[in-house]
């Protein structure tokens, strides 16, 4: 459309903002513990006719490290079969219990209270082998029909084991144990993973079973026959081999086994497996055999040895690095399959289930170590893998090396675990699966390691890379995935990758030498939060809150990926769950810290539709909510606190629920729920004051609308800011299709509605309400009114929120420009609000785009001619006025040259280039520039024809206004570039221009104190000629003649500019702005060059010389408008 004056006025939001202090110098005292306290719940169990029963119990929380969660004394399950928690938290230095309110459980199978009852004897200090005795026999009998509360309490019965008891029949009785865990359902597994309780149970295993080989291993039991060699343990089903005099205990069971070796006794340094029976095999009652590996063997030619199923060992290479130094015992634990290393992303599905290697070097700890302990495991040829280690959570490729040498086998792989800690336990597998083109489905892509570098930065700012391993998880077919851990590119953005069909193939997108940032803290901790979340680490309570506080303690200083990991959190949430109130604050917290952000990172952001998700899950779980906050029930009921703070989110909640209506208020963000069906309450009118019949919170005033409620009243109440409710006639048609709640959410600003386009649009600079009626999803069978506060005189249209843009279509808008109070009438609900400086219809658009670049084309053409005329009449160039013109002719031409080529290619929308930056410099240089010729020439005539008498200028006064017009234009142009180069990308236009203060100081400032100056000094300069003129009547034209010039030559059009931002609804600015604007150079050709009768015979002598005789006739009517002589008096005659 008339892009000219957009170009030139496009106006950006103000932001002043400090950077936050990220660092906290408080800690929390973790010695302090919660009291023990007892809390009331109930029990819920089937009844006769499957009827719900509850039943009140009064249970016990014990006392509690601040930061731990704690579980309840008697069981008391949630819906997942898990322990409900509780956690002491903080509060500003004291451990206090969290409320945990309303709580309905399940008392669990007579199993799991069994269980539960020996961890409460072992806390009592009761008999240690007797209750680990009855836990394997309890375990044993279910036959691996065991439930994730089980899995907990046994890795709590584990955990509660001290040093002083550490024996050999205990250390029996826990692989046994073990083993049977290992037997569960992997489904099972996976939830009891959510409350850490399978790391909880390898860890304590690992630890306790470590700390007892001393006692099977001594150095004094080497040489030492020992005889009775292989038994049975009583009642752990556990196979024990003693052999004491090379060095060597084993304790085999059905899916466990460990092995302690003293390499200092006979020079073994780890085990084979046999699938079958051979010379030298130690045979066991598990269908497998084993013997001992030396240090010195060949990995070569362990490899040819038939039916080898799984080989480890110690190099001789390492065991060399170890003398001179106590040698320290090998303790190597054989898992027959990755039962219990269950990782929190679910999505890494595993395709073969593989046997694990568990080694550790007990004793020289922290020693770090430069040879690998060595794992062969035998795969079938048709299998592709890889070997991992062992992370505490997850398996990663980062400290583990995989072999394949098929010049030995096809049948074995090697893994080679690398720079071990002495007395860490390292964990080896190797994790089988499909080969890619049979993993992948047409579906989605498989989950998958990805290797890249991140950048460092050093204290002295030097940069360097270090190598990691980061993971994408599975991912359907044409989505764009992200790394699990963060990796930014230049802009602050997630290195993103997409999954692409080939072939009817779901694969990967390429992704090579790939180099990011880690991300600050906040940004790190809002990803952490979100995979949490996503792997069931933490309750959604937990992590919401945590969320809140991340964002506050930023006060608005936001990355783009913190939208992005915030939207992404907000999408993993269940509105559906308890403590509905506590996570509809914290929601609204949380996105009123969003609304705060940097406008340039709300748009980066968007680039990932980060916003609109983020909006999309706001609406759903807040809407989810609605019938937890104003049900039915709740009507007529007394509240006994009708309004209080939310202590964690910094929100007002608003509790009047006996008449239908809970809130919850924040600076910039507002929900209210509404149930019409208590007291007849349809809707909600905002005011920007406090009044008596208004209630107020904060800076919030507001008061109730009823059914009966008239627009046109509510438009003329002063001080109303918006307003939306349903007519009487309207909600009972609407609780006839099954309506029962009305949602109003009203946003102070529209930060969080990006419009991604490049293309200029007209945007909201009201309030955005949104208007939701849960559950119902038709168009309304009558429309609905809102209304919204606007600017006077300023042209405003309806529009609503599509998720892309705002669209003004089946909205009507019922005022004119001169109204406070704009109403809208629609037959849909969503986000609405209202357009300043709203879009002109497509014709006109299309008109004033020709009208535009018509005019540009004229006026480049006329001023050509003025650059020939100049050439052709070496007279008139010597002028001094005309160079004055010649030097305004060519900043003109650079201007309109430039505007041209931008707004007709791609050339400047280059945001993340120092393209955009050059551009929009530029541009910006080449306005100032010819304004401030203009102020130079407007000075000079102000001279010439109002000063007149005592005028004296320099000898050299054009070489110094060229200086000043050419350089003086450089000042501002460059202090933004250095000082506020992120001014210059494109927000709501296509076109890299300076924005904000940039804008504001740098273009629009200059160019208003300029167009003020030259007006003032044309009209003193057209009243002083008319004065002179008055006896002169005849030489009218001549002054119609110099008004003319004068307001083209001074720029006085720009005015007509202004006006059309202004009064948009008035076409007629923008028409005369578009053909006054770009004229400018034409006008300055007819005037100078065709008006002028020596240039015109010049022309003519020049185009036919032998038809011309050149006697330039003295143009006696001609006021000669820059002139340089020194005579000031005005030329008439």
């Amino acid at each position: 459309m008339h892009w000219l004056y957009r170009f030139f006025f496009r106006l950006a939001e103000l932001n002043y903002t400090s950077t936050p202090n990220y660092e906290l110098n408080y800690k929390p005292n973790y010695g302090i513990y919660c009291p023990p306290e007892d809390f009331e719940h109930s029990y819920l169990s089937n009844g006769e006719n499957n009827s719900l029963i509850k039943e009140t119990h009064v249970n016990h929380f014990r006392r509690t490290q601040m930061g731990k969660r704690a579980t309840m004394r008697d069981l008391c399950l949630d819906s997942s079969g898990l322990p409900v928690q509780r956690q002491c938290e903080d509060y500003y230095g004291s451990a206090i219990w969290r409320p945990l309110d309303n709580i309905s459980c399940n008392a669990g199978n007579n199993l799991s209270w069994g269980l539960n009852q020996l961890h409460e004897e072992l806390l009592r200090g009761d008999d240690v082998q007797g209750i680990l005795t009855r836990l394997q026999h309890s375990l044993s009998e279910a036959h691996g029909q065991l439930t994730p509360v089980d899995v907990y309490i046994t890795a709590q019965i584990f955990n509660s084991f001290v040093e002083e008891r550490y024996n050999e029949a205990l250390g029996t009785n826990l692989i046994s144990i073990c083993s049977e865990i290992m037997n569960i359902n992997e489904t099972v597994l996976e939830v009891s993973a959510k409350v850490n309780a399978t790391n909880v149970l390898l860890d304590s295993f690992d630890k306790y079973m470590d700390a007892i080989s001393e006692q099977f291993v001594s150095e004094e039991r080497c040489e030492n026959v020992f005889i009775n060699v292989l038994r049975e343990s009583n009642g752990a089903n556990v196979q024990l081999h003693n052999y004491p005099d090379i060095g060597v205990q084993v304790l085999i069971s059905g899916n466990l086994s460990v092995f302690y070796v003293n390499p200092s006794c006979s020079n073994i340094t780890g085990l084979a497996i046999y699938s079958a029976a051979g010379p030298d095999r130690i045979s066991t009652s598990k269908d497998f055999w084993f013997r001992f590996v030396y240090a010195n063997e060949s990995i070569e030619n362990i490899m040819l040895e038939s039916d080898m199923e799984t080989a480890v060992y110690i190099t001789d290479n390492f065991m060399s690095q170890l003398v001179g130094i106590d040698l320290p015992y090998v303790v190597l634990k054989i898992y027959e399959n990755d039962a219990l290393f269950m990782e929190y992303s679910l999505d890494r599905k595993r395709r073969v289930r593989s046997k694990v290697v568990s080694g550790k070097l007990v004793g020289g700890h922290g020693t770090q170590r430069p040879y690998g302990m060595q794992l062969l495991l035998r795969k079938p040829k048709e299998l592709a893998g890889a070997c991992r280690q062992w992370d505490n959570d997850h398996w990663q490729y980062e400290g583990v090396t995989t072999s394949n040498d098929t010049n030995i086998s096809e049948d074995y792989v090697l893994c080679i675990g690398y720079e071990w800690p002495m007395g860490t336990n390292i964990r080896l597998k190797w994790e089988s699966h499909e080969k890619n083109t049979k993993e992948n489905s047409s579906e989605y892509c498989a989950a998958e390691d990805f290797e890249h570098t991140y950048k460092i930065k050093s204290k002295n700012g030097s940069l360097s890379t270090e190598l990691h391993i980061n993971h994408f998880k599975r991912t359907n077919l044409n989505i764009l995935a992200t790394m699990e851990d963060l990796c930014l590119d230049s802009r602050g953005l997630p290195v993103h990758r997409l999954c692409e069909n080939k072939n009817g193939i779901a694969t990967w997108g390429p992704l090579q030498n790939v180099s990011c940032l880690a991300g600050n803290n906040i940004s790190q901790e809002l990803n952490q939060l979100h995979e949490d979340l996503f792997s069931g680490k933490q309750s959604q309570e937990v992590i919401l809150s945590q969320v809140g506080q991340s964002v506050s303690q930023a006060q608005g200083q936001l990355e783009a990926v913190d939208v992005y990991n915030t939207a992404n959190i907000f999408g993993l949430l269940d509105a559906s769950k308890p403590n509905s109130t506590a996570m509809g604050a914290n929601l609204v917290s949380v996105c009123n810290e969003m609304m705060k952000i940097n406008e340039t990172v709300l748009r980066l952001s968007a680039r990932l539709n980060a916003t609109n998700v983020l909006l999309d899950n706001f609406e759903q779980n807040m809407d989810a909510l609605s019938e937890y906050l104003v049900h039915d029930e709740s009507c007529g009921k007394v509240i006994e606190e009708a309004a209080r703070e939310s202590a964690e989110a910094g929100v007002k909640l608003i509790n009047k629920a006996d008449i239908g209506v809970q809130a919850l208020i924040s600076s910039k963000l507002s929900v209210f729920y509404v149930n019409p069906e208590c007291n007849n309450i349809t809707g909600m009118a905002i005011y920007s004051d406090e009044s008596p019949d208004h209630t107020s919170s904060g800076k919030l005033s507001y008061r109730f609308l009823y059914a009966n409620e008239s627009a046109e009243r509510l438009k003329k109440e002063p001080r109303l800011e918006t307003a939306a409710y349903m007519p009487g006639h309207l909600w009972r048609q609407l609780r006839h299709k099954g309506a029962s709640y009305f949602v109003l959410k009203v946003f102070a600003n529209d930060a969080l509605f990006v419009e991604t386009s490049m293309q200029s649009r007209p945007r909201p600079d009201v309030k955005v309400l949104s208007i939701t009626i849960p559950g119902y999803d038709e168009n309304l069978p009558n429309p609905v009114q809102f209304l919204l506060r606007k600017p006077r005189q300023v042209g405003v249209v309806c529009a609503y929120w599509n998720y892309r843009n705002w669209n003004e279509s089946g909205i009507t808008t019922g005022s004119n420009m001169f109204d406070d109070i704009v109403l809208c009438e629609t037959d849909h609900l969503t986000q609405f609000s209202a357009l300043l400086g709203v879009d002109l219809p497509e014709p006109h658009k299309t008109i004033l785009s020709v009208l535009t670049y018509l005019g540009c084309g004229l006026s480049l053409f006329g001023m050509l001619g003025i650059f020939l005329t100049a050439m052709l009449v070496s007279k008139w160039r010597e002028q001094a006025s005309t160079k004055v013109l010649l030097h305004l002719c060519l900043a003109l031409s650079l201007q309109l040259s430039l505007f041209l080529y931008f707004t007709s290619s791609h050339w400047s929308i280059q945001e993340n280039s120092i393209r955009c930056l050059i551009s929009g410099a530029v541009l910006q240089y080449s306005v100032l520039v010819v304004f401030s010729w203009m102020l130079i020439i407007s000075m000079l005539q102000f001279q010439r024809y109002v000063t007149v008498l005592g005028v004296d200028r320099p000898h050299h006064y054009i070489l110094i206004s060229a200086i000043v017009a050419w350089s003086l234009p450089l000042v501002p142009t460059l202090l933004i570039v250095f000082l506020d180069p992120t001014s210059y990308k494109p927000t709501q236009d296509a076109f890299c221009y300076p924005t904000r203060n940039g804008l504001l100081l740098g273009v629009v400032l200059p160019i208003a104190l300029v167009t003020i100056a030259n007006a003032f000094m044309m009209i003193r300069i057209v009243y002083s000629v008319n004065q002179a003129l008055r006896s002169r009547r005849k030489l009218i034209f001549q002054q119609m003649r110099l008004f003319v010039l004068l307001f083209f030559l001074l720029g006085i059009s720009w005015i007509f500019g202004v006006s059309s931002y202004i009064f948009s609804q008035f076409i007629i600015f923008s028409y005369l702005f578009c053909i006054t604007a770009t004229l400018q150079g034409l006008v300055l050709f007819l005037y100078f060059v065709i008006f002028n009768a020596t240039h015109r015979q010049a022309w003519l002598k020049f185009i036919c010389p032998k038809l011309v005789k050149m006697d330039a006739p003295k143009d006696k009517t001609q006021i000669e408008l820059i002139n340089s002589s020194k005579k000031n008096a005005v030329k008439v005659n």
